[in-house]
């Protein structure tokens, strides 16, 4: 505030009681952008069962200042259907290597597909001018039908939910990954014999039992 201390009268006059306070007003940030790259990381052909496979590889960086990123809508993409999918997740690249480990990179939203979209939705993401990568990977069901394809796209710069003011720089969208096949699953398989077969047989006898089999798959 501005009070008469703050002001220099000649003498004999005086600065009569006074105060002055103007209306406190909050600073923010301008409006800025979030630029999204994504690296097409689906391999040609998934398996059935596989688990937490990339499929899209995302660069997000800040053009100043920084944004809040909260949920991300995936879209399947493919000739395939809903259940070939059994989990959408989105990991952030903790340790900064550019590959994902399962194990030090941090899961931060699981999904599944309904109706071909999936909504991950997660804790505040702070993005900066420094860019952080993030990947979106896939689990296959078991029952993945053999010969569907499936991918990714984000469609445009909505599938991204940030804050006000904050929006999402719509060069590089669609983002699009291959459409993997899938394959079914390939196994071994083990074969035991059990001899049962009779110490004696009489003529004229009829489906008698000389060898038992057991089959056994490794998976």
């Amino acid at each position: 505030p501005i009070t008469k201390h703050n002001f220099q009268v000649r003498s004999p006059n005086q600065m009569a009681p006074t105060s002055f306070q103007s209306t406190l007003l909050t600073i923010n940030a301008p409006p800025e952008q979030i630029f999204v790259v994504g690296l097409d990381s689906a391999p040609a052909t998934l398996t059935q069962g596989d688990t937490n496979v990339v499929m899209e590889t995302l660069r997000l960086w800040m053009s100043d200042f920084t944004g809040l990123w909260t949920r991300l809508t995936v879209s399947r993409s493919g000739a395939g259907q809903d259940s070939d999918v059994t989990a959408v997740k989105l990991f952030h690249d903790s340790n900064a290597n550019g590959v994902l480990d399962v194990l030090t990179d941090t899961k931060l939203a699981t999904a599944a597909f309904s109706g071909g979209s999936a909504g991950l939705v997660f804790s505040t993401q702070t993005i900066t001018v420094s860019t952080q990568t993030y990947f979106v990977s896939y689990d296959v069901g078991v029952t993945a039908v053999a010969g569907n394809t499936v991918g990714l796209r984000l469609g445009a710069p909505g599938a991204f939910t940030v804050a006000a003011p904050n929006s999402v720089a719509s060069a590089g969208f669609p983002v699009q990954s291959t459409n993997s096949g899938i394959a079914a699953t390939r196994t071994g398989l083990f074969a035991s014999s059990q001899d049962k077969a009779p110490g004696d047989l009489v003529q004229g006898a009829t489906n008698q039992v000389m060898l038992g089999l057991t089959l056994n798959t490794t998976q």
